[in-house]
C-alpha cells in the first residue's frame, strides 16, 4: 500500500514475527456456526449497517484481496489452525507457514469456509508443503497447543483485543496499530515508528499528515463524547468535526497526489 504510492519508501527489517491470537475461544470444541450472526451477536448490531465492514471489503478489493460476509459464511474456533502455522514453521519455515497462511486465510475471507473445517486444514498444509499424514497426526494430538495458549494469553494480558494488531519494535520505543479499517491510522503507526521512510520526501509529508489526522479524529470523538454528557456545545462538536474531515483529506492529498479533496 505504502510502498504503491510512494517507491522511495523503504523499510529494512530485523526480523518479523507472527503470534497466535485465539479469534473466537468461545467456540472452540463446537461445530462451526454463521459468521455473521455470529458477528452480530458478538458487536450487538447488523452487520451491514457497519460503515467499517463495508470500507473493508472496498480497500481490500483495491489490494486484490475479497472479503466474504455472505449468510451462508461459517466461522469457529482458531486453536487448530494455529497450531498447524506452528507446524509449518518448525518443518519448513517462514516460507512454509507463509503458504500455509494465505491458504487458510484464502478459504476463510474468499470461501467463507470455517478455519475448523479438517479439509481446510490439509489444504492448507498440502500448500505449506506438509505431508498429509504427519498434517493429519498433528491435528489429531496436542502438538503445539500450550504454546498456542501460553502466547494468546501473552496478548490479551498487553491489552491486545483485536486483529490484525501490529507491533513495531525500535530503537526509539514501540509503536502499535490495530485498527485496520482506516488506512491512515495504519500510516500514522508506521510513520510513528519510522519516521524517516528511507527519506522519501513524499512519505514524510503523508506521515505528518495521517498524524494531525489521527489527532484530530481523537479530538472530535473526545467532543462528541463530552457533547453527550451536556459538556461540549453542538458548535464546538461540529466545529471538531470539520477539522477532522479537512485534515483528512489533507492526509490523502499526502499519501494519494492527484486524488481528489
Amino acid at each position: 500500500m505504502i510502498k504503491r504510492a510512494h517507491p522511495a519508501f523503504e523499510l529494512k527489517w530485523n526480523h518479523v514475527a507472527y503470534r497466535p491470537y485465539l479469534l473466537n475461544p468461545e467456540l472452540e470444541g463446537k461445530p462451526p456456526v454463521p459468521k455473521v450472526q455470529h458477528l452480530e451477536q458478538k458487536i450487538g448490531k447488523p452487520l451491514a449497517s457497519m460503515r467499517s465492514v463495508m470500507q473493508l471489503k472496498e480497500r481490500g478489493l483495491a489490494y486484490g484481496l475479497s472479503y466474504r460476509f455472505e449468510a451462508d459464511d461459517l466461522t469457529s474456533g482458531t486453536l487448530d489452525s494455529h497450531r498447524l502455522l506452528c507446524y509449518a514453521a518448525t518443518d519448513g519455515g517462514a516460507e512454509a507457514a507463509a503458504a500455509c497462511r494465505r491458504e487458510l486465510m484464502r478459504q476463510h475471507n474468499e470461501q467463507g469456509r470455517a478455519l475448523a473445517d479438517r479439509e481446510v486444514l490439509l489444504g492448507a498444509a498440502e500448500a505449506a508443503g506438509v505431508d498429509p499424514d504427519v498434517a493429519m497426526a498433528v491435528l489429531e494430538g496436542g502438538a503445539y497447543a500450550l504454546d498456542v495458549k501460553w502466547q494468546d494469553g501473552q496478548a490479551r494480558k498487553q491489552g491486545i483485543n483485536m486483529v490484525p494488531h501490529y507491533r513495531f519494535y525500535t530503537p526509539a520505543g514501540t509503536h502499535a496499530v490495530s485498527d485496520y479499517y482506516e488506512e491512515m491510522h495504519f500510516v500514522d503507526g508506521i510513520y510513528r515508528a519510522f519516521p524517516d521512510g528511507g527519506n522519501s520526501t513524499g512519505w514524510l509529508a503523508a506521515g505528518r499528515a495521517a498524524r494531525a489526522a489521527v489527532e484530530a479524529m481523537d479530538a472530535r470523538k473526545a467532543l462528541e463524547r463530552a457533547g453527550r454528557r451536556g459538556e461540549a456545545s453542538a458548535d464546538e462538536v461540529q466545529q471538531a468535526a470539520e477539522q477532522a474531515s479537512e485534515l483528512q483529506d489533507r492526509y490523502l492529498r499526502a499519501f494519494l497526489p492527484g486524488s481528489a479533496a
